[in-house]
Protein backbone atom coordinates (compact mmCIF):
# COMPACT_ATOMS: atom_id res chain seq x y z
CA UNK A 1 0.00 0.00 0.00
CA UNK A 2 2.86 2.32 0.66
CA UNK A 3 4.37 1.78 -2.49
CA UNK A 4 1.31 2.15 -4.11
CA UNK A 5 0.68 5.59 -2.17
CA UNK A 6 4.47 6.81 -3.30
CA UNK A 7 4.07 5.69 -6.97
CA UNK A 8 0.39 7.80 -6.94
CA UNK A 9 2.07 10.79 -5.88
CA UNK A 10 5.11 10.93 -8.41
CA UNK A 11 2.59 10.66 -10.67
CA UNK A 12 0.49 13.73 -9.57
CA UNK A 13 3.78 15.09 -9.27
CA UNK A 14 4.85 16.75 -5.79
CA UNK A 15 5.91 19.93 -7.81
CA UNK A 16 5.45 21.89 -10.90
CA UNK A 17 3.70 24.96 -12.22
CA UNK A 18 -0.02 25.42 -12.12
CA UNK A 19 -1.84 24.81 -15.02
CA UNK A 20 -2.86 27.68 -16.98
CA UNK A 21 -1.68 29.02 -21.17
CA UNK A 22 -3.28 28.41 -24.10
CA UNK A 23 -3.10 25.86 -26.86
CA UNK A 24 -1.89 27.54 -29.78
CA UNK A 25 0.58 26.75 -32.77
CA UNK A 26 1.60 30.28 -33.80
CA UNK A 27 4.63 31.63 -33.03
CA UNK A 28 8.09 30.00 -31.84
CA UNK A 29 6.28 28.11 -29.30
CA UNK A 30 3.95 25.46 -28.62
CA UNK A 31 1.99 26.31 -25.16
CA UNK A 32 -0.44 23.67 -24.07
CA UNK A 33 -3.48 23.86 -21.58
CA UNK A 34 -5.61 20.80 -20.58
CA UNK A 35 -7.82 21.06 -23.66
CA UNK A 36 -4.52 20.01 -25.51
CA UNK A 37 -5.08 16.80 -23.69
CA UNK A 38 -9.15 16.27 -25.20
CA UNK A 39 -9.40 12.97 -26.28
CA UNK A 40 -6.35 10.96 -25.12
CA UNK A 41 -8.04 7.59 -25.43
CA UNK A 42 -8.95 8.17 -29.62
CA UNK A 43 -5.34 9.36 -30.44
CA UNK A 44 -2.81 6.65 -31.83
CA UNK A 45 -0.69 4.25 -30.15
CA UNK A 46 2.80 4.20 -30.56
CA UNK A 47 3.47 1.00 -29.38
CA UNK A 48 0.96 -2.20 -27.86
CA UNK A 49 0.08 -0.84 -24.37
CA UNK A 50 2.99 -2.58 -21.57
CA UNK A 51 1.31 -4.45 -19.02
CA UNK A 52 2.32 -5.65 -15.57
CA UNK A 53 6.22 -4.82 -14.18
CA UNK A 54 8.64 -3.32 -16.56
CA UNK A 55 11.34 -6.28 -16.79
CA UNK A 56 14.17 -3.95 -17.70
CA UNK A 57 13.70 -2.28 -14.11
CA UNK A 58 14.84 0.40 -15.59
CA UNK A 59 11.73 2.70 -14.97
CA UNK A 60 12.12 1.88 -11.33
CA UNK A 61 8.71 3.36 -10.19
CA UNK A 62 8.25 6.14 -12.35
CA UNK A 63 5.06 5.65 -14.37
CA UNK A 64 4.62 2.50 -11.91
CA UNK A 65 6.57 0.37 -13.93
CA UNK A 66 7.29 -1.60 -10.83
CA UNK A 67 3.80 -2.64 -10.22
CA UNK A 68 2.62 -6.05 -11.79
CA UNK A 69 -1.48 -4.77 -12.14
CA UNK A 70 -0.65 -1.56 -14.02
CA UNK A 71 -0.79 -1.30 -17.97
CA UNK A 72 0.94 1.95 -19.74
CA UNK A 73 -0.69 2.91 -22.86
CA UNK A 74 1.40 5.55 -24.70
CA UNK A 75 -0.46 7.94 -27.24
CA UNK A 76 1.02 10.44 -29.52
CA UNK A 77 -1.69 13.51 -30.79
CA UNK A 78 -0.51 13.19 -34.67
CA UNK A 79 -0.07 9.46 -35.52
CA UNK A 80 1.61 10.78 -38.73
CA UNK A 81 3.97 12.18 -36.08
CA UNK A 82 8.07 11.91 -37.44
CA UNK A 83 11.09 13.50 -36.26
CA UNK A 84 12.26 16.44 -38.75
CA UNK A 85 15.49 16.44 -40.95
CA UNK A 86 16.98 17.46 -37.64
CA UNK A 87 15.91 14.49 -35.70
CA UNK A 88 13.35 16.21 -33.79
CA UNK A 89 9.59 15.87 -33.63
CA UNK A 90 7.51 19.30 -34.55
CA UNK A 91 6.41 21.71 -32.10
CA UNK A 92 3.19 20.55 -31.09
CA UNK A 93 3.54 16.76 -30.98
CA UNK A 94 2.09 15.07 -27.49
CA UNK A 95 2.78 11.97 -25.91
CA UNK A 96 0.74 10.94 -23.41
CA UNK A 97 1.26 7.80 -21.20
CA UNK A 98 -1.86 6.62 -19.38
CA UNK A 99 -1.41 4.56 -16.38
CA UNK A 100 -4.15 2.05 -15.43
CA UNK A 101 -4.69 -0.73 -13.15
CA UNK A 102 -8.18 -2.86 -13.48
CA UNK A 103 -9.11 -1.27 -16.22
CA UNK A 104 -9.36 2.28 -14.56
CA UNK A 105 -7.25 5.19 -15.45
CA UNK A 106 -4.92 6.26 -12.66
CA UNK A 107 -3.37 9.59 -14.11
CA UNK A 108 -1.93 10.32 -17.27
CA UNK A 109 1.85 11.79 -17.97
CA UNK A 110 2.66 13.71 -20.95
CA UNK A 111 5.25 15.34 -22.95
CA UNK A 112 4.51 18.45 -24.84
CA UNK A 113 7.36 19.35 -27.84
CA UNK A 114 6.96 23.24 -26.63
CA UNK A 115 9.94 24.26 -29.35
CA UNK A 116 11.34 27.82 -29.58
CA UNK A 117 13.68 28.25 -26.73
CA UNK A 118 11.60 26.69 -24.14
CA UNK A 119 14.03 24.27 -22.59
CA UNK A 120 16.81 24.17 -24.59
CA UNK A 121 18.64 21.35 -22.62
CA UNK A 122 15.44 19.18 -23.19
CA UNK A 123 15.14 19.50 -26.84
CA UNK A 124 12.20 22.02 -26.20
CA UNK A 125 10.20 19.12 -23.95
CA UNK A 126 7.71 20.21 -21.31
CA UNK A 127 6.25 17.29 -18.88
CA UNK A 128 2.62 17.38 -17.58
CA UNK A 129 0.94 15.32 -15.24
CA UNK A 130 -2.51 15.54 -15.97
CA UNK A 131 -5.98 14.09 -12.98
CA UNK A 132 -9.34 13.52 -14.44
CA UNK A 133 -8.20 15.30 -17.74
CA UNK A 134 -6.70 18.30 -16.23
CA UNK A 135 -3.37 19.97 -15.78
CA UNK A 136 -2.07 18.69 -12.33
CA UNK A 137 1.25 20.16 -12.74
CA UNK A 138 3.45 21.01 -15.68
CA UNK A 139 7.26 22.28 -16.30
CA UNK A 140 10.68 21.42 -17.86
CA UNK A 141 12.23 20.54 -14.24
CA UNK A 142 8.83 18.48 -12.88
CA UNK A 143 9.57 16.65 -10.17
CA UNK A 144 12.98 18.25 -9.51
CA UNK A 145 14.58 17.42 -12.82
CA UNK A 146 13.16 14.07 -13.07
CA UNK A 147 11.46 13.70 -16.09
CA UNK A 148 13.79 15.34 -18.21
CA UNK A 149 16.63 13.36 -16.31
CA UNK A 150 15.06 9.85 -17.50
CA UNK A 151 14.62 10.80 -21.00
CA UNK A 152 17.58 12.19 -21.42
CA UNK A 153 18.64 8.88 -21.65
CA UNK A 154 17.02 8.32 -24.84
CA UNK A 155 18.85 10.77 -25.57
CA UNK A 156 19.43 13.90 -28.28
CA UNK A 157 19.46 12.50 -30.98
CA UNK A 158 16.23 10.56 -30.69
CA UNK A 159 14.56 13.91 -28.93
CA UNK A 160 14.31 12.36 -25.66
CA UNK A 161 11.63 9.52 -26.81
CA UNK A 162 12.23 5.78 -26.41
CA UNK A 163 9.41 4.40 -28.12
CA UNK A 164 8.63 6.30 -31.70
Amino acid sequence: MKNLLFSLLALIGIGGCSSGGRTTSSGPEYIADSHAFDNISKWGQTVAPRHGADPSGMLGMAHMADNAMATRTIYVNHTDAERGSNGQFPKGTIFAKDISVDGKSIGVTAMVKRGGSYSRNGNGWEYFTLMNGMVASHGDTLMGGMCMGCHSHAGSEQDFIFTK
